[in-house]
């Protein structure tokens, strides 16, 4: 197992009698990638004041590399924080910025050149040192202050929202850059988002919160195969979620839409997700399929999305492959091989 750069133990934090974060633990490895997914309010920029020494989470642990952060002073720590904003100096070219936590730090001069064209190249900024940073796109204003943050050779890199002030067009590109840059660089890195596609995109791990609290950790993989409860699922967009009762003889969960086959020997009622990007047409109904009315069609070249009208509502199917669907207004079976039980 690799061993942890950082790790929190029971981190919490509170203002006037309310709690922002509690109970916060996990590890982030060195030279991997941890994503905080959730939703907006959920804690997750005041985790990284926490973890900056901006804030101070009171009887809280919070070790780098081992040692103990307690008392250790925000400039001290050794942790590169990159914020939603940029904060660039728009009276500084590219270079003076990139500098800017160098020349704080006492580096030389010359030393300074060097790290500067180092970081710049790295980000795909070679070049670019006595240029105005009110003249750069969007994408090229991230890279700058992502090289400023990187510059100082930080022990643990974090992001917040990184992305979040760019178009999708823009933010998907810089995802695979940023993705290669991170792998470059082998620097721990705890990247926040309240998007679920930059964090399956980006992180080796990812750490879901609500409310303050962790719901869920696992790999993207394993957290969209299995999100455990409807919070999670709902917040991934998975939203194809139906009551079930189980079937006198046990053997089967009833929802309105269907009979799925049930393992769960304990409960009698449960909320189940159908995992309706594995749904399949069929010619019939029957078990574990949903029947309903094909109310539109969307050809998306390697994917077609439709809507169905079911007894439990309009319900959303992306379809692979040659596809021969009924006409609008028409039946539709769909088979559904997987529903998961929720924990409440």
């Amino acid at each position: 197992m690799s061993e942890a750069a950082l790790s929190l133990r029971d981190v919490g934090f509170s203002v006037d009698g309310s709690e922002l974060v509690t109970g916060i633990s996990f590890d982030v490895t060195q030279g991997a990638t941890t994503a905080i997914l959730g939703p907006s309010g959920c804690g997750k920029t005041t985790l990284l004041r926490l973890i900056a020494g901006i804030e101070n989470p009171g009887a809280s642990t919070i070790l780098l590399s081992g040692h103990d952060l307690a008392g250790t002073p925000t400039h001290k720590r050794g942790i590169g924080l990159m914020f939603q904003d940029f904060a660039l100096f728009p009276h500084m070219d590219v270079a003076g910025n990139v500098a800017f936590g160098l020349r704080h730090a006492g580096v030389p001069k010359r030393e300074r050149g060097a790290r500067v064209a180092a970081i710049l190249a790295l980000v795909g900024l070679d070049g670019y040192e006595s240029r105005s940073v009110e003249n750069l796109s969007g994408g090229e204003r991230q890279r700058v202050a992502l090289a400023r943050t990187l510059a100082p050779n930080p022990s643990v890199l974090m992001l917040d929202e990184p992305l979040g002030s760019l178009d999708r067009v823009l933010r998907e590109r810089l995802l695979v850059e940023l993705r290669e840059i991170l792998g470059r660089l082998a620097v721990p890195t705890i990247f926040v988002t309240h998007d679920q596609g930059e964090a399956f995109a980006i992180a080796d791990h990812v750490v879901v919160m609500n409310e303050g609290r962790i719901v869920l950790t696992g790999t993207p993989q394993g957290i969209f195969e299995d999100p455990r409860t409807e919070f999670v699922a709902r917040f991934l967009g998975l939203k194809a979620i139906v009551p079930g009762q189980r079937s006198p003889d046990g053997a089967w969960w009833q929802t309105p839409v269907g009979n799925w086959p049930a393992e769960d020997t304990e409960r009698s009622t449960a909320q189940l997700l159908l995992r309706t990007e594995q749904a399949t047409i069929v010619a019939a109904s029957g078990p574990q399929v949903v029947t309903g009315t094909l109310r539109s069609k969307f050809f998306q070249g390697a994917l077609t999305r439709i809507n169905v009208d079911t007894p439990a509502g309009d319900m959303e199917f992306e379809l692979h492959g040659k596809l021969a669907l009924p006409p609008e207004g028409e039946a539709v079976h769909l088979h559904v091989p997987a529903a998961h039980v929720l924990d409440d």
